[in-house]
């Protein structure tokens, strides 16, 4: 993290030989909602995680943006950064603009050309 905010210090990022959620995990996305709906054991997994948890959102290991997990109980705030909160009753993550409120001043990369192509070509775009 960048230190004194609520943002990935993207100099620092090292990717896992394995992904926390893999692409079989994923069922859909929603590109209106910025949401994607995972099957219940990637839920279970990102349900552990502790609030303002850095990660990449890559595809063939090649980051596509980067974010922080920060759980609806969370009291801080993220308003630097793209932000995922998982509601776990829905088996969905939201991906979001800063925590709690919507930041403008973040570069909206959730929908990016690529994502959207990959996502599109695999039947899961909703």
């Amino acid at each position: 993290m960048v230190s004194g905010i609520c943002q990935v210090d993207a100099s620092t990022v090292i990717l896992k030989d394995a992904p926390l959620v893999s692409n079989d995990e994923i069922i859909s996305y929603s590109d209106k909602e910025h949401s994607y709906n995972l099957d219940a054991t990637a839920i279970q997994k990102i349900n552990t995680l502790p609030g303002r948890t850095p990660f990449a959102l890559t595809i063939d290991k090649e980051i596509v943006f980067l974010a922080v997990y920060m759980p609806l109980i969370m009291s801080s705030t993220c308003d630097q950064s793209i932000t995922m909160y998982a509601n776990v009753s829905q088996n969905k993550i939201f991906m979001n603009l800063g925590y709690p409120f919507a930041s403008s001043t973040i570069n909206d990369e959730r929908n990016k050309p690529v994502l959207v192509a990959t996502l599109r070509a695999q039947g899961k775009l909703r």
